[in-house]
């Protein structure tokens, strides 16, 4: 089975593809001569160094701004797979733009994902993905099985990043269709270092003792709920009682935890 058309999701910073991009189309361009990159933001200013790693064509969405790019690009890869331009195979990062980007891709296609692989290959009519399994000491390859494009993501330094030589990537503009609530949905910056606070000290100990209090109560709770669920050992007794009526039982001591 020959690859006529191989993607790459690809990214770049500080006008440089990622070293995840440049590993990508390296592989890439072993499975296929057509090989493109895509970039949900300005592909012109990486259409230079993305070339030298083999892609002879990068579709732009352009600047988006705050937007997610997972929501962006999937919509933009879908619109441009329905007008005509479908690949084989799609490459993905296994970062948080390539994974949220597959996955939504994935229910727009109806197409099947394989995850955390480490290689990929053209093994006669099948396209067949390798995953480390059990701690990597087992190698697992999958196939595709149906038509592209198929779908698959890989972790980093899975292959060794080697330019070409290639002249600058074609830039290709794609439109952003529209995405409704999601693709309004914006980026918010995320503080992850805590403000001072001069009651910090006091706060930190008021849950200290929180959760002292909570553990004692839990530690209660646990004693008397192994108290109430004690099994009972239950031993028959001889008697007189009359044929056909119960036998009275007697309860022996509860048997403890």
């Amino acid at each position: 089975m020959a690859l006529n058309n191989v993607w790459v999701f690809a990214q770049g910073n500080n006008g440089s593809p990622t070293s995840f991009t440049v590993e990508l189309l390296t592989k890439a361009r072993s499975l296929s001569d057509n090989v493109s990159a895509f970039v949900a933001g300005d592909g012109a200013a990486l259409a230079e160094s993305l070339g030298k790693y083999g892609a002879k064509k990068v579709y732009s969405t352009g600047d988006i701004g705050a937007r997610l790019v997972g929501v962006t690009a999937a919509s933009a890869m879908k619109a441009l797979i329905d007008a005509g331009d479908k690949p084989d195979l799609i490459l993905f990062p296994q970062n948080y733009d390539g994974r949220d980007t597959i996955a939504r891709l994935s229910v727009k296609l109806g197409a099947t994902v394989l995850t955390n692989n480490i290689d990929i290959a053209v093994n006669g009519s099948e396209v067949v993905a390798t995953t480390p399994i059990f701690g990597g000491n087992v190698l697992f390859a999958t196939a595709f099985t149906g038509s592209g494009p198929h779908l698959a993501s890989f972790r980093p330094k899975s292959f060794a990043a080697e330019e070409c030589g290639g002249a600058a990537a074609q830039v290709v503009a794609v439109s952003i269709p529209d995405a409704g609530a999601t693709g309004a949905a914006k980026v918010t910056a995320v503080h992850s270092k805590r403000p001072a606070d001069r009651n910090s000290t006091k706060q930190t100990s008021l849950c200290r003792a929180v959760a002292a209090s909570e553990s004692q109560r839990t530690t209660s709770w646990l004693k008397n709920w192994r108290n109430c669920c004690t099994v009972r050992r239950v031993r028959h007794v001889q008697s007189s009682t009359p044929d056909g009526c119960r036998t009275p039982t007697k309860l022996a001591r509860p048997a403890r935890w």
